[in-house]
């Protein structure tokens, strides 16, 4: 009896090892084909690629956000992770059989072709990762960890895809990297251009990436239930409750990421002092009240959330973008950025900005001061309308 229970222990163990998506799975048990196969069921060809004919396995890891639990989420192609699980950036390695790989270099690409939903794509692909210098960390051919030392192109963000969005594929490809990709690619992605609108295709014919020698992907859906993962940051859960009381403004909802997290390839949980210690010093730079929501005026009436997306957008990731769409809150909006830091970077840079024949007004979103400022405003606007009056129907307050 006891021999059978243990066998039976030992087989519910094993299947749970294996099980998509298991969090305690080291190596994703899939093949090639698997791969061709998951693609194709996805439409990521022809979606984002024209055809895919893979060399290699790429497997994707996810830390836990909770260092202390030491747990990894696998990527095996199709698998549902939820936003909490794809906070921090993965770790990727690479199977193959292919020995002339192992001096190579490669480019990683992470894209969503279904932003900001699968029923419009607008804002497709939105380019949440693109990094080059990747190499083999070590001789080894089989889940061998590619690390790089150079900085991305674009670095990781999140997936935050809208609340009520149907799930999003996050396809995530590797390349082998030309010589001159440091060059090439600098001529069209760099840090002022707009992660949305990407087209992987093209980018790859333009610097002469080739066609991918392999990639996974998995999808992400927003909690319903919550608006956010239980688990979001508390930065994450003050742009949700401060852009909550936004009066008037339409929920012009601009996938981004929560507060970017780059834990070094291959370096999790290490340095943590140092960055915290960073983190401390930019912040004592910022100015009294400053926080990630801006409150812009003086807009154009006809601009867009895509208008306001690509010029604060160039200052880092942002989160939603709310424009006025009442009486008293037209030629204004609030931006919502995922960083204080790139949001002081947006406010130095645009307050005063020409755009749309409008010189727009940039300030730090204090309710208190604005609520304030709008009731001086007020109470003026009515002394003034009382003067009037009593101008009109000749009323002496000394009478």
């Amino acid at each position: 009896m006891l021999g059978a229970i243990l066998v039976l222990t030992l087989l519910v163990l094993q299947i749970h090892a294996t099980r998509p998506g298991s969090d305690n799975s080291q190596q994703s048990n899939f093949t090639i084909p698997d791969v061709v196969q998951a693609f194709d069921s996805a439409h990521i060809v022809p979606d984002i690629l024209s055809s895919f004919d893979p060399t290699s396995i790429l497997e994707v890891e996810f830390l836990d956000p909770d260092s202390s639990t030491n747990e990894t989420s696998s990527v095996i192609p199709g698998v549902h992770l939820s936003m909490e699980q794809t906070l921090l950036e993965p770790q990727f390695f690479l199977t193959s059989n292919d020995t002339s790989l192992q001096n190579q270099t490669f480019v990683l690409a992470l894209v969503d072709p279904d932003a900001p939903t699968p029923q419009n794509t607008s804002l497709s692909q939105f380019r949440h990762l693109l990094a080059g210098d990747f190499h083999l960390n070590g001789d080894s051919l089989d889940h061998a960890l590619l690390t790089n030392s150079s900085a991305a192109q674009t670095d990781y963000v999140n997936p935050t895809p809208p609340v009520g969005s149907d799930p999003h594929r996050y396809v995530i490809l590797l390349f082998i990297q030309p010589s001159n990709f440091d060059t090439l690619a600098a001529n069209f992605v760099n840090a002022s251009t707009p992660r949305s609108n990407f087209n992987l295709t093209t980018f790859a014919n333009e610097v002469g990436l080739g066609s991918p020698i392999a990639g996974t992907y998995f999808l992400t859906q927003a909690d319903d239930s919550s608006g956010a993962n239980s688990s979001t940051s508390t930065a994450s859960t003050a742009a949700t409750s401060s852009s909550a009381g936004l009066n008037g403004a339409s929920g012009s909802v601009i996938p981004s990421a929560s507060p970017t997290v780059s834990n070094g390839i291959g370096m999790a949980g290490m340095m943590d002092t140092t960055l915290a210690l960073i983190f401390a010093a930019l912040l004592s730079k910022l100015p009294p009240g400053a926080n990630r929501i801006l409150f812009v005026k003086n807009l154009n009436y006809q601009i867009t959330g895509e208008d306001l997306y690509d010029l604060f957008g160039r200052y880092g990731s942002i989160r939603q973008i709310r424009i006025g769409n009442e009486q008293k809150t037209k030629g204004t909006a609030f931006v919502v950025f995922d960083d204080v830091m790139d949001a002081k970077n947006a406010l130095d840079h645009l307050n005063g900005f020409h755009l749309q024949e409008r010189y727009i007004v940039v300030l730090y979103h204090m309710p208190a001061k604005q609520d304030a400022a709008a009731a001086k405003a007020e109470l003026a606007r009515r002394e003034e309308e009382l003067v009037q009056l009593k101008k009109k129907h000749d009323i002496n307050d000394e009478d």
